[in-house]
């Protein structure tokens, strides 16, 4: 869809914007700004295809800018929480959109057009469920074998979290990696959710042996959905070798080992 506006918008791509009032009221709404053809004109997607032509209503941009007292350590794609900020529409659990500086951030309302404001903290959330979680560590090979899990350890989230991981253990000298197995809220299985994680710090993969600590966040929904790892705990390492007996035919072997079986 394209919005021509009576006067210069200062809107870019990328942003969003909410239109309001427009006959038609399938035009109305927040959508992310696809282009900007001109200072008066930006199109973006709308809900539905097919409308008729219409005019009138307005449009805001829907992106705000917060600036911190001090530096906020945040990065895009991160969750954050805004309160106590006195325009309320400010307020609220968004995605970081974009990290001008250090002390400034820009995430999408869920409204355009408020009023400035001031005021209020900022302060990383997550998706992690409320309840009694567990976790435990795997070692990956440089054979790309998973070992049989650590010990589990378990803590209670207040929810709407990211878990910070410490005291991550390093393995021999053959390990490339850790992968971190957690359960959800109140279970007994673990999973973990690999490179194609969906949430910002939602992969459970640590690809060193040397860190220890990672930030990791999920959803109960989106672990539960990943690999189960139940079956590796019934891992059994077997003992040294005496000794390694080899076949000239692999079936005759097989079937004299029967015979000699049966016998």
């Amino acid at each position: 869809m394209t919005i021509t506006t009576a006067a210069a918008h200062g809107l870019s791509a990328g942003q969003s914007a909410t239109v309001a009032g427009v006959a038609v009221s399938g035009y109305n709404g927040t959508f992310p700004i696809a282009s900007v053809p001109s200072s008066t004109q930006f199109t973006y997607i709308a809900g539905a295809s097919g409308l008729a032509a219409s005019g009138g209503g307005t449009s805001a941009s829907a992106t705000a800018t917060i600036q911190t007292a001090a530096a906020h350590g945040f990065v895009a794609g991160q969750l954050i929480t805004n309160t106590s900020i006195g325009v309320s529409g400010y307020n609220g659990t968004f995605t970081v959109a974009s990290v001008p500086d250090a002390t400034h951030f820009t995430f999408t309302c869920t409204t355009g057009g408020l009023a400035a404001s001031g005021g209020g903290t900022a302060s990383a959330a997550g998706s992690i469920a409320t309840g009694v979680h567990k976790v435990c560590v795997i070692f990956q090979t440089r054979q790309g074998y998973l070992t049989k899990p650590g010990p589990a350890t378990s803590w209670t989230a207040s929810g709407g979290k990211r878990a910070v991981v410490t005291n991550i253990p390093a393995g021999p000298s053959n390990v490339v990696a850790r992968i971190l197995c957690f359960t959800g809220a109140g279970g007994a299985s673990f999973f973990y959710v690999g490179a194609g994680a969906t949430l910002f710090t939602g992969n459970m993969i640590v690809n060193n042996n040397t860190s220890t600590s990672a930030i990791v966040d999920f959803s109960d929904a989106a672990l539960l959905a990943a690999a189960n790892v139940d079956n590796l705990f019934r891992l059994i390492e077997l003992g040294c070798s005496s000794g390694v007996i080899d076949y000239a035919n692999a079936s005759s072997g097989l079937a004299s080992a029967i015979s000699s079986t049966i016998l």
